[in-house]
Parts: structure tokens; sequence; C-alpha cells
């Protein structure tokens, strides 16, 4: 008999009422406080990305292949100017002055710097 009634009233609010229990209704909450919980996680450490507002178009995001010949000669001049750099800074290191002359020459400059606060103090 049951049968015959949700076969012609599927969605009666006495049906209703049977399928829903209470474990069903306090899992249900959970799941949905689960959810919403799991959305501001997301949203926390995802956060949705600004809309370019500037009007510029953007710069298209799958860019030519370059040919390796181009690609090697552009590393190589990179090498290049690295071990120029490299270089450069040798022959700063070998004609740098000693740490004691450093010192010295600091020491020099501490000293009269002292010496103009003195006279800005004694005036």
């Amino acid at each position: 008999m049951k049968w015959i009634h949700r076969l012609f009233n599927p969605h009666c609010a006495h049906c209703i009422e049977e399928r829903e229990c209470s474990t069903c209704k306090t899992l249900q909450a959970q799941l949905d406080f689960v959810q919403i919980q799991n959305k501001v996680l997301l949203e926390r450490l995802m956060p949705t990305p600004q809309v370019n507002t500037t009007g510029e178009a953007p710069e298209p995001i799958n860019k030519l292949p370059v040919p390796w010949h181009v690609q090697r000669r552009i590393l190589e001049e990179q090498d290049r100017h690295e071990a120029q750099v490299l270089k450069d800074k040798q022959i700063e290191l070998k004609n740098a002055k000693s740490t004691p002359e450093l010192e010295k020459a600091l020491e020099v400059e501490e000293v009269a710097e002292e010496d103009k606060k003195e006279e800005e103090v004694n005036g």
C-alpha cells in the first residue's frame, strides 16, 4: 500500500517527514558547517585574482618558442657578462688596500669627525 502512495504522491509532506530523521538532520547540519568552513579556508589560502581594470590588453601566456640557436646565443652572452663581472671583481680585489691601511684611513676620518664635534660644542 505504501508503495502505491509513494508512486502517485512522491513529494507529499508525510513522506518527506518519514525520510528525514534526527540523525540525518544532525549529519546534514554538520556537513553544511564543514562545507562553509572549507570554503572560508580556501578563500584565505587562494584569494581571487584581481581583475585588470586599466584597460590594457593582457600579455599572451603562450609565447612563441625560441629557436635553439637564438637561445644558445642569449645564454652565451649572459655567461660572458657574468665572467666579465667576476674578472672585474678580481681586479678590484687585487687593487684594494690591505686591511691595516683601510683601518688607518678610517681612524683618521673618525678623529677628524671627533675634532669637528668638539669645535662645534666649544664653538
